[in-house]
């Protein structure tokens, strides 16, 4: 496997943990009543919020493989 490839496994991995700790997190401001959303809007806010850092993840990969490529060349 090339440090591409390993590299970009491994940022989607942490992007992943991301979302998932995004929403952990919403949901525990929420029953703490730090925020006092309905479910459906906690549910939307969350999908809204994950699909946000999904799209700057995949407009950032380019950057960073292009990085990894000068990188490896050197």
């Amino acid at each position: 496997m090339n440090p591409e490839t390993k590299l970009m496994i491994g940022i989607s991995s942490v992007v992943s943990f991301m979302k998932d700790q995004v929403a952990t997190t919403l949901i525990e401001a929420n029953n703490s009543k730090t925020i006092d959303l309905k479910p459906i809007e906690l549910e939307r806010i969350t999908n809204l919020v994950q699909a946000s850092i999904q799209a700057s993840f995949t407009k950032a990969s380019t950057e960073v493989e292009s990085i990894v490529r000068d990188f490896t060349k050197n």
